[in-house]
């Protein structure tokens, strides 16, 4: 259990003090720990994660002359379609990915800013379900690792249930494994074409920081229209005056922290 538990603190570092954010967001930390593209980790850098990236270029370069092979060898229009998909997904993702990691501080930032100022607005109103607000944030991750998750497992599986009766097929039809098919080199290059998979689908994640960003901000903005409401009794007596001067300068530093 200590084990397992220092395992998981060492892939889930964030930026601030560990709060309910953190574990709710942890299995994309442990995702992306995995490929080293957490960024969220204020210790990462490039030289720190530069051999993870060394092998992820490797492991794009072998999938991409596997891909040019299979097109030179087929005139299947629906194999060639899949090809160039799988060519454009590899164009797409490094691209993706340097962008994220190059922006990685103003992605701290976001995410130090959903984390203390977003919650903290959360929590002082009255009438929000922070538990509720929770397990929804969780349920958009958990839809999302799904999104990634069920398709590559179809592959998987079918892939699996081939090699289980004595058949071995490709992963993905149109990218040539450039190596025998049979035992060990079937084997390896079947295990370096899923972590292609889980790795090109990864990018979701960098949807998903997004996609959590604005469900905490729009849940926020909630807790700002409910502090402006203030008591709608007597807005004439002289308590509701006050209340309304201390409610506006509320707004008004809750605003500013919102906008830094």
């Amino acid at each position: 259990m200590k084990l397992r538990s220092k395992y998981l603190s060492k892939y889930r570092q964030s930026v601030g003090p560990r709060n309910e954010i953190d574990s709710m967001c942890l299995p994309a930390f442990l995702f992306q720990s995995f490929f080293g593209q957490n960024v969220l980790n204020p210790n990462w850098t490039w030289k720190k994660y530069f051999v993870h990236q060394l092998l992820n270029l490797f492991l794009f370069i072998y999938v991409l002359v596997g891909t040019l092979e299979c097109l030179k060898l087929t005139d299947d229009t629906e194999l060639e379609a899949e090809a160039y998909y799988t060519i454009i997904m590899i164009i797409i993702f490094p691209i993706k990915m340097v962008l994220f990691i190059n922006n990685r501080f103003i992605f701290r930032d976001l995410y130090a800013s959903v984390k203390d100022t977003l919650m903290d607005v959360i929590r002082k109103n009255a009438e929000a379900d922070v538990k509720n607000i929770i397990k929804t944030g969780n349920r958009i991750v958990y839809l999302l690792f799904c999104m990634v998750i069920l398709p590559v497992s179809t592959y998987e599986l079918t892939t699996l249930w081939n090699y289980i009766v004595g058949t071995r097929i490709l992963l993905s039809r149109s990218t040539m494994i450039l190596m025998p098919m049979s035992t060990p080199f079937y084997e390896v290059a079947w295990f370096l074409h899923t972590i292609f998979l889980f790795e090109i689908s990864s990018t979701i994640i960098l949807d998903l920081w997004f996609v959590l960003l604005l469900f905490f901000l729009c849940a926020a903005f909630d807790g700002l229209v409910v502090m402006l409401n203030g008591r709608q009794n007597d807005l004439h007596s002289e308590d509701d005056a006050d209340h309304l001067n201390k409610t506006l300068r509320n707004f008004y530093k809750t605003h500013l922290k919102l906008n830094q």
